[in-house]
């Protein structure tokens, strides 16, 4: 388990205090190249994570959901090397390009066909773990070991989210301002942080990831 870093979090915290904080989405979501009306929820103290939600084209983030998300970044991309330093630079570059790829859901004309094949997977995945009587809070269930029924259940909704992302990522690439290849750099390596965070896990942690387990609460109520 990675040791938190202190020094990082300060660091990150202190360049972001310095752009601004709010100011600094507001600052992102105005300078995209869009047509659209997008509008921006900001929590000082609540930690919302950064997310989209496209009916209403709201883009929504909060203090502790974004720096979580940078000093995350930055734990993954500098692994094994320091390849991105942290700077207020580089913070407002991360900030711009998280607020574009949100964006890029709100004008995605497929989010809402790819949200009704989600809903889809994740009932038949019910369904599976509920025929193969699996305990959900076994950390054991893994790739190597459930069965090839709930298995495909698993990549298929990992399918789905992964797509989605790319799809909001390329439009992404259209609307925002890459100013320089030092900035494509930066936008690349979050794109791939981003989407490594969708990797198969264990059914515990994809229960916990989609609220599987709230069904699961429900169903043991009624019995």
């Amino acid at each position: 388990m990675t040791t938190f870093d202190t020094n990082r979090y300060t660091k990150i915290a202190f360049c972001y205090k310095e752009l601004g904080e709010k100011k600094l989405f507001k600052k992102s979501v105005s300078s995209l190249h869009i047509d659209k009306r997008v509008f921006l929820y900001y929590s000082k103290y609540n930690n919302v994570p950064i997310c989209a939600l496209p009916r209403i084209r709201f883009v929504l983030s909060s203090h502790c959901g974004f720096l979580s998300f940078c000093y995350n970044f930055f734990t993954f991309v500098n692994t094994y090397e320091n390849c991105i330093a942290i700077t207020s630079s580089s913070i407002a570059s991360i900030a711009k390009f998280v607020v574009s790829h949100e964006v890029g859901h709100i004008l995605d004309p497929d989010i809402y066909k790819g949200k009704e094949e989600y809903g889809a997977i994740l009932s038949s995945l019910i369904d599976k773990l509920i025929e193969f009587n699996i305990n959900i809070d076994d950390e054991n269930f893994h790739k190597g070991n459930i069965p090839i029924e709930l298995e495909s259940c698993v990549l298929d909704l990992k399918k789905n989210l992964i797509n989605r992302e790319c799809k909001a990522w390329d439009i992404a690439k259209t609307i925002v301002n890459i100013e320089n290849a030092k900035e494509e750099f930066i936008f690349n390596k979050v794109k791939e942080y981003a989407l490594a965070t969708y990797n198969f896990g264990n059914i515990k942690n994809v229960v916990k990831e989609h609220n599987i387990d709230v069904f699961f609460k429900h169903k043991k109520y009624l019995a």
